[in-house]
């Protein structure tokens, strides 16, 4: 999130008198915000540049884009001892590590500690690769028409099972024509159901299988792509999100105060009063794509 939940910084007090024939406005200062290092790191096994983005928290007030934290190190070392460096070469907070023919960062089972030194503090996180199943295929049929005059849209689901006698989570990721669909919303299951452990072991649930849709602009059409990313996370990511969710979609007449989502970075100065904000997760992925034809 480009706006830290963390520091919010005030409380603006209105206070509404009934029956007064007379109103008096009243300004309360809000006092300024520590700015807080904010780390984005969610690397997966997919060949391809993983990037780590480093930002520097804003005042939750303010309208402008977060300032890009510039001048860190940022390295991941695996369980068995690997080092991996992360390096800024656009100058633009985004810290990338580029695989070779034969390189490859993340294995399942494999530990992974990510190490950030920023303004003089050194921040350290750990996250572990879990297995994830194949997506066995992905298929398109006539879906519901929104506007009678449009072409017919089409509904795409995929097709994955459940890793059967353990709990896993699940980070869903569809894209249509290269662009990320549903870009505010965090799609997430457990075991490949809506909760709990009743999709142990099995074939992943409708809702599931067809969260890779387009909410608003109509479905897929004919010669549309669909591609997916199931992403095997950790359980304290999926909570993660779930807070993440809670904050984005707080909103309405009936709003709560926003809350403090949290984070697994850790200052590895005990007496340091620093502390960043962000989040990191390495998983494995499976991908899936499929081109929308004419039946």
């Amino acid at each position: 999130m480009k706006k830290n939940i963390r520091i919010f910084a005030g409380v603006i007090l209105s206070v509404v008198l009934l029956g007064v024939g007379c109103t008096k406005q009243i300004t309360v200062p809000l006092n300024g915000s520590v700015p807080q290092l904010t780390v984005s790191a969610f690397i997966n096994s997919l060949h391809k540049t993983q990037t780590v983005v480093l930002s520097v928290s804003e005042p939750y007030l303010a309208n402008t884009p977060s300032p890009a934290a510039l001048g860190g190190t940022v390295t991941i070392k695996d369980s068995k001892g690997n080092n991996f460096s992360f390096v800024d070469n656009s100058h633009t907070g985004y810290y990338s590590w580029t695989p070779g023919p034969t390189d490859s960062l993340v294995h399942v089972g494999y530990s992974y500690t990510l190490t950030v030194a920023y303004n003089g503090e050194q921040y350290q996180a750990v996250s572990k690769a879990n297995p994830v199943p194949k997506i066995d295929s992905m298929n398109a049929v006539i879906g519901p028409t929104f506007n009678p005059k449009d072409a017919p849209s089409y509904l795409v689901s995929f097709y994955a099972t459940d890793i059967p006698n353990r709990t896993n989570y699940y980070w869903i990721q569809g894209f249509k024509n290269d662009s990320l669909i549903n870009p505010t919303q965090v799609n997430t299951s457990i075991d490949g159901s809506m909760g709990g452990s009743a999709g142990n072991g099995l074939p992943f649930i409708y809702p599931v299988r067809t969260s890779i849709n387009p909410k608003r602009n109509g479905g897929y059409l004919i010669g549309d792509t669909c591609f997916v990313e199931l992403h095997a996370i950790n359980q304290e990511t999926y909570y993660f999100f779930q807070a993440v969710a809670t904050q984005v979609q707080n909103g309405g007449l009936f709003a709560k105060p926003p809350a403090n989502v949290g984070t697994n970075l850790v200052n590895v100065n005990p007496a340091s009063s620093v502390s960043a904000v962000g989040f990191f997760n390495v998983s494995m992925t499976s991908i899936a794509g499929i081109r929308v034809k004419a039946k």
